[in-house]
């Protein structure tokens, strides 16, 4: 009974080591990881070559670091590209994009993280560009805001006291983000421009799951040089459409964000 307890325990290490790396240290050494993870330096190294081994890791000769592997994109990918609202909503992006000839992405809110699960670029010259896997700041941004908006009370104080019991201070929400996620509620959709990306815009709306609940955020996205005012309610309505095409096709009961 000891082996596949060691196993298991081996198992959950390796994890804990890929956990390490973030956007802010994408690469580090084998002793900035032994040191992360509190494992002596020759079982982290250990770890390590297996995780080598299987493509989750790789060697960078130049820095002298480890990075994530190619392998973990491929799987990556492949579970986004599972998800029911990703496969059902890739044909509306799609007709999105014809239409609105600009970026469209997708986006899901987990555990305080909103990660983009796809993206379809804009086929001109000049685009805003994000790749899937990509995570967004969870108070910035039309993308994270809309999935925010449409949480209940309940459900968004819970994501605000995760976040906050995992980043203290840094995770506490700015002032006024209540007012203004009331206002997407009421408006059913969400505008921001240039709090993510300089120079870039986004309309993002909710899709709803057969629950009620939200299930991801449909947004457009490009640079500001090509949006006027006028255009943002025109752009939301056509949005709002689609994502309640998505709605529908999750078993969502004509649930929509328009008034």
């Amino acid at each position: 009974m000891r082996r596949p307890t060691n196993g298991l325990a081996g198992v959950k290490k390796a994890l804990l080591l890929l956990s390490q790396f973030t956007e802010q240290r994408p690469a580090l050494t084998g002793q900035e990881l032994s040191q992360l993870v509190r494992l002596p330096l020759s079982t982290t190294y250990r770890l390590m070559r297996a995780l080598r081994d299987l493509e989750l890791l790789e060697y960078d000769r130049v820095l002298h670091k480890y990075l994530l592997g190619s392998k973990l994109f491929e799987l990556g990918s492949r579970f986004y590209k599972q998800l029911d609202v990703v496969r059902r909503g890739r044909p509306v992006m799609e007709r999105l994009v014809r239409d609105c000839r600009e970026t469209v992405l997708m986006t899901r809110q987990h555990g305080g993280r909103v990660i983009c699960v796809d993206k379809i670029e804009s086929l001109q010259t000049i685009l805003f560009s994000i790749e899937p896997g990509t995570e967004l700041p969870l108070y910035k941004g039309a993308a994270s805001k809309v999935l925010l908006a449409f949480l209940s009370e309940a459900e968004l104080q819970g994501v605000i006291r995760g976040v906050v019991r995992a980043r203290g201070r840094g995770g506490r929400p700015p002032a006024g983000l209540h007012d203004e996620l009331e206002r997407i509620r009421k408006r059913g959709y969400a505008f921001t421009s240039g709090e993510v990306v300089a120079d870039a815009w986004a309309v993002s709306v909710p899709v709803f799951d057969s629950f009620g609940r939200i299930a991801a955020g449909v947004s457009v996205a490009g640079p500001v040089h090509r949006l006027v005012s006028e255009q943002v309610e025109p752009l939301a309505r056509r949005l709002m459409a689609g994502a309640e095409e998505i709605s529908l096709a999750l078993g969502a009961r004509l649930i929509s964000a328009r008034k």
